[in-house]
């Protein structure tokens, strides 16, 4: 793994909530994530918050995302 793997957008949510609830489902399978937005907001506020991951990860997350039985949006 490189740090200079490029950072890709794998799915945005609409809460920063929802994102810390995908980034640590990414994180507890070795998946670095992180996310931009939401944070400026109150927690459960609609703020389009972005979804990034390495780009070697990126399949990879985004089969765990699909393997959940509750919906992710796409990416």
């Amino acid at each position: 793994m490189s740090d200079e793997d490029p950072v890709v957008l794998l799915t945005s949510v609409p809460t920063a909530f929802e994102a810390d609830v995908v980034i640590a489902l990414l994180r507890s399978n070795d998946i670095r994530a992180t996310t931009s937005g939401g944070k400026g907001y109150a927690y459960f506020h609609r703020a389009d918050c972005p979804i990034f991951v390495l780009e070697h990860d990126l399949e990879r997350a985004r089969d765990i995302l699909a393997s959940r039985p509750e919906p992710f949006p796409d990416g």
